[in-house]
């Protein structure tokens, strides 16, 4: 089936490429809710047609690469109808090459008239247009289209919008304009220009390897790592102990690298800079981008992401199934099988699509049912893959039980210290570690409990128990919750003030899109919230020598814990500024002259 699928899009590529006069479309609705809320915004008499709204709507859109008439009437004109005055309206502004495409929708009649063959292109990174926004009107009339006519003319994807004549109050048009016909001439026409900047023709090469890159990258990156995975279990099936680098070894690797660990995020916002200082924003220029590359090359494209999303996904699920085939470990679920019902949610979504596209009986279907199969299809996928999800870990996890050892000596560390724990769990992991979570839950990893002595699984899981003691990992819970809510409410404040204040474009769109929130989750929340994180472990490991007695076996069990890791034990400067832990060096460094001072403190008579 998914063969025959796939063979059906490939056979119909030809057919998306080439201009078609009249074609049906659309799975999601006809897109012109954004349009309708920011009318009622402005309080302009926007028709609302689902709740029996009366007369008729025209939405005039333009960017790089598209102009279109969209028009929106109340059901009693029929589909047919509607299509033949469009046609007619067409013809009467000179336009007989427009493309026309049906939305069915359950509240209103809809059509969209492309005009894209008759953009006007003076220079290769510049597009014209002059939408005919009185005759358009007058046409209508003449047809006799429910009244009255109301208009929005999209602005905000061109560089200039000029009017042939004001009908406002003279200000500049930026977002959405809303005209009544009653209002206009009949010779009233908007120019639209776009003119996009140098930068358009690298990101349109980038593009294509940007979308084909990340899958088709990633699959090739598992491969490899699955590759390696299997030779080195079967090299090791001749080598009975595992083989370990020197903590010295893996410390001068570390710093013979280029860059840091965390050095990379800091790099990534700087991507978005094209886009922040361009001057017709990050949306202009990702759309004029795409409409620069052949019509062939786009078709590709978009045909192909849905199945090398759906391949990659498959090809994770595969490799790890193999991997654990080749070194079985006991008790430990598939990591990726909680990938399975995304697999199929990609592969029913793409199936839907096709449909949409291709079947025109689909598209008339009434759009609330359209909308319910396809996020009900989302919502079934994602709750399967939660369920999953929580089950493997559950899988994974062990609970222990009063009368167990690491159970006792955990409870008598707890009470010793004055925490209550309500439960200790072992997580099977080929990492050496332990955590805290809110809820009062101390857990350790096997290896922990396999690699190190039990004094130093004691030093480790007190150090647990003084996150505990001082609500540390509660508090910085409920910090990065609020910390989230600030930034959110907070950039949507300053979007408010930056238009408010007519701030320049290139301002106004650093707060769009994603550089904010891919700012705030690799560089502004680590930084807000790492210094107490850090400070917090330091607390932590203090609590722990005091606890066991012993400074020492804490700083052993820091370096062991960093060998059987292999990972280093100083870090570079950025690196540990961004990090959520100091380094093993400074830890052990605090640890010893902590203990350095309480030993220089004079004892009481």
């Amino acid at each position: 089936m998914f063969r025959r699928a796939f063979c059906i899009v490939l056979a119909a590529a030809p057919l998306l490429v080439a201009s078609q006069d009249v074609r049906t479309q659309s799975a999601f609705g006809n897109g012109t809710t954004a349009i309708r809320r920011k009318a009622e915004k402005q309080g302009f008499p926007w028709p609302y047609f689902s709740k029996g709204g009366k007369g008729t709507a025209v939405i005039f859109t333009f960017d790089f690469g598209d102009a279109d008439i969209t028009i929106l009437t109340e059901k009693k004109i029929q589909e047919d109808e509607l299509l033949r005055i469009a046609k007619g309206l067409a013809r009467s502004m000179g336009k007989p090459k427009a493309d026309f495409i049906m939305r069915p929708s359950s509240g209103a009649s809809y059509i969209d008239i492309e005009l894209n063959d008759y953009l006007v292109k003076p220079a290769r990174l510049q597009t014209n247009f002059d939408h005919q926004i009185g005759e358009t009107v007058e046409y209508l009339r003449t047809a006799k289209l429910p009244e009255p006519i109301v208009l929005a003319i999209e602005c905000d994807s061109a560089d200039s919008v000029i009017p042939s004549e004001v009908v406002a109050d003279g200000r500049k048009w930026e977002d959405v304009e809303f005209l009544r016909g009653d209002d206009l001439p009949s010779h009233y026409t908007v120019a639209f220009t776009i003119t996009l900047p140098w930068i358009a023709y690298p990101i349109a090469l980038l593009m294509p390897l940007l979308i084909l890159g990340a899958p088709v990258g990633l699959s090739f990156l598992m491969w490899r790592a699955f590759r390696r995975h299997s030779n080195q279990q079967e090299s090791e099936q001749e080598v009975l102990v595992e083989q370990k680098k020197p903590l010295d070894e893996v410390q001068r690797e570390y710093m013979k690298s280029k860059a840091g660990i965390m050095i990379f995020p800091l790099l990534l916002p700087l991507l978005f800079l094209p886009f922040v200082f361009s001057r017709s924003g990050s949306k202009k220029l990702l759309e004029g981008s795409f409409e620069l590359l052949p019509n062939w090359l786009t078709t590709c494209l978009t045909i192909s992401m849905p199945f090398l999303i759906i391949g990659t996904l498959a090809l994770q699920v595969v490799l790890t199934k193999r991997a654990q085939r080749i070194k079985p470990v006991e008790a430990s679920p598939n990591p990726a099988a909680a990938l399975i019902p995304l697999v199929g949610l990609m592969v029913v979504l793409t199936v839907v699509m096709m449909a949409a596209m291709f079947l025109p009986g689909f598209a008339q279907v009434p759009s609330t049912l359209r909308r319910l199969i396809i996020f009900g299809i989302m919502f079934v996928a994602f709750t399967w893959a939660i369920l999953i999800y929580v089950r493997q870990a559950n899988r994974s996890r062990t609970r222990l039980q009063s009368g167990e050892e690491w159970h006792d000596r955990t409870m008598e560390l707890a009470r010793k210290a004055g925490v209550k724990v309500w439960m200790v769990t072992v997580v099977d992991s080929d990492v050496v570690n332990a955590y805290a979570t809110p809820w009062n839950t101390v857990g350790i990893t096997r290896q922990l409990l396999v690699k190190l002595d039990k004094r130093e699984v004691d030093a480790v899981i007190a150090h647990e128990l003084g996150h505990h003691k001082y609500a540390h990992v509660k508090v910085m819970f409920a910090l990065s919750l609020a910390v989230v809510a600030m930034f959110v409410l907070g950039i949507q404040k300053l979007r408010d003030i930056l238009t408010a204040s007519n701030a320049p474009e290139w301002v106004q769109t650093i707060t769009l899109g994603p550089f904010p929130m891919l700012l705030f989750i690799l560089l502004i929340q680590p930084v807000a919230l790492g210094w107490a994180r850090r400070r917090n472990e330091l607390r932590a490991d203090r609590f722990a020598a005091d606890l066991v007695g012993d400074p020492e076996v804490m700083i052993s069990a820091l370096m062991k814990m960093a060998y059987e890791n292999q990972s280093p034990t100083d870090l570079k400067r950025m690196d540990e500024f961004l990090a959520t832990h100091p380094s093993v060096a400074k830890r052990v460094a605090a640890l010893r002259s902590s203990s350095e001072r309480l030993v220089s403190q004079p004892k009481e008579t």
